[in-house]
């Protein structure tokens, strides 16, 4: 019984198939005859380069707006870096690390803006360019305060910890167990308490 319905089925599918095929072949003649008269109006927008190596090369007019707008996105994470590192609380080492390495990520940052109004002027936007090259010179100035403040803080503690540290020592040192302390008197003088007693008692 099976085997009745399996033959009509393989018969179906070939048939689909064929027709699949033949549809994919019409399909690109067709696209083939009509591809020449394909013509596309870039208007003003688009800068259009003949290249002798890598051929024709169409390029948008408008891409210093995108430099623009990631100039001002490395602005705002430079600032919210900025926040974070002076929120971070410096009384303990792990967070003087997490600091330094921000402070490092914040100079990284203030590079990237020059690279970016740098960008700005070799795609001929040289007002927006200049800006943030001369915006990225107080991100250095204010990378480097962070970074120096951040120094002074961790001398700081570690003369504090090491002032900490001599301190105990010296408690240390004069320490003495209470057991051990003088006692006034000669023995005798408690008879009932003081296992030495004078002779003849």
């Amino acid at each position: 019984m099976k085997m009745k319905y399996l033959l009509p089925a393989a018969i179906f599918s070939i048939l689909f198939f064929l027709k699949l095929n033949l549809f994919a072949q019409v399909q690109s003649s067709t696209y083939s005859k009509t591809k020449s008269n394909i013509e596309l109006d870039w208007g003003r927008d688009a800068e259009i380069i003949d290249h002798p190596v890598y051929g024709v090369i169409v390029m948008s007019r408008d891409r210093w707006k995108n430099w623009v707008f990631r100039s001002m996105i490395i602005i705002m994470v430079y600032i919210s870096l900025m926040f974070v590192i002076l929120a971070i609380p410096k009384n303990s080492e792990i967070n003087f690390i997490v600091s330094y390495i921000l402070c490092g990520s914040t100079f990284v940052i203030s590079f990237w803006e020059s690279l970016s109004g740098w960008m700005l002027t070799r795609l001929n936007s040289y007002g927006y360019g200049w800006s943030f090259m001369l915006v990225s010179l107080p991100m250095y100035v204010a990378s480097y305060f962070s970074t120096m403040r951040i120094k002074r803080y961790d001398i700081s503690y570690a003369q504090i910890k090491e002032e900490f540290r001599k301190m105990s020592e010296v408690e240390a040192k004069n320490y003495t167990d209470p057991r051990l302390s003088p006692i006034s008197g000669i023995p005798g003088d408690w008879e009932d308490e003081d296992f030495i007693k004078p002779k003849g008692v």
